[in-house]
């Protein structure tokens, strides 16, 4: 007490020295006279926490038997959507204007290459509302509608699109929401509609991941996938999207095999 809590503690009134005072001075003093290997308590102690399994993506037979089963049907635009790569806040948020018919013109063959281009500037968020901004500036980006979506989506825009001489209608149409619906609500329609149409359940959400697993698997540059769904940083697509699957995981197999075998990996 005299040599090493008073000195330490011995400008605070005796009737306010707390019993913890006393303890944290004497094992500090521990540590100083080295009865203790480290200060006690300077390591943060981490406590195991229970994680829910992670779910895998849809594949691309279940993402296909998605497009034909959601046909017509109310969340079949966000289905769209979600597999072109869109985040869940920019699917809510997108506006009918937002979904564009492009030509392009390809160098290679010297033809024109008809598209349907995402204009992603936008968000909604049952907190926030609708939001005039993306996540950050690699999310403000024009990207291609999945091809399998595009005539249904384009179908889709069209039964919204109002009278074009009324300028306010094409005004409030414009600033409107493709999908006008909240998050919550959202993911109760989506549970509901997967078990009513006997398609294996995935978050909302996962489309996203399915895009990018999808991209992945077709061989695509992973800074090609990475930046059409405008991530800053590859090791956000590495560490929460990017999910092979188990015939991804056999393919990479077989091409080790091919190469230990003096084999071309590619199987060409």
């Amino acid at each position: 007490m005299v040599r090493n809590v008073l000195p330490a503690i011995g400008h605070v009134p005796p009737s306010r020295i707390t019993h913890g005072d006393v303890k944290a001075t004497v094992q500090a003093s521990a540590y100083d006279d080295e009865l203790m290997d480290e200060r006690p308590f300077r390591r943060r102690i981490t406590m195991p926490q229970h994680r829910k399994p992670q779910r895998a993506p849809w594949t691309a037979q279940e993402a296909t038997a998605a497009l034909g089963a959601m046909r017509g049907r109310q969340l079949e635009a966000y289905l769209i959507l979600g597999l072109s790569g869109l985040r869940t806040e920019e699917s809510l948020g997108i506006s009918p204007a937002g979904i564009v018919p492009q030509a392009t013109y390809d160098l290679v063959t010297g033809t024109e290459v008809r598209t349907l281009t995402l204009v992603v500037r936008r968000k909604y968020t049952d907190a926030d509302g609708l939001v005039d901004e993306a996540k950050n500036e690699a999310s403000v980006r024009e990207r291609p509608a999945i091809v399998a979506g595009r005539d249904r989506l384009l179908a889709i825009v069209a039964a919204t699109r109002p009278d074009p001489s009324d300028p306010a209608a094409v005004d409030a149409w414009r600033r409107s929401r493709l999908v006008p619906l909240r998050g919550d609500t959202l993911y109760k329609r989506w549970k509901a509609e997967l078990e009513a149409l006997g398609l294996r359940f995935i978050p909302p959400d996962m489309l996203r991941h399915t895009s990018e697993t999808l991209m992945q698997a077709a061989g695509l540059p992973d800074t090609v996938t990475s930046r059409f769904h405008g991530h800053e940083e590859l090791k956000t697509d590495y560490g929460n999207y990017m999910r092979p699957g188990a015939a991804t995981m056999e393919d990479a197999a077989r091409k080790v095999h091919r190469l230990l075998s003096g084999e071309d990996p590619s199987g060409a």
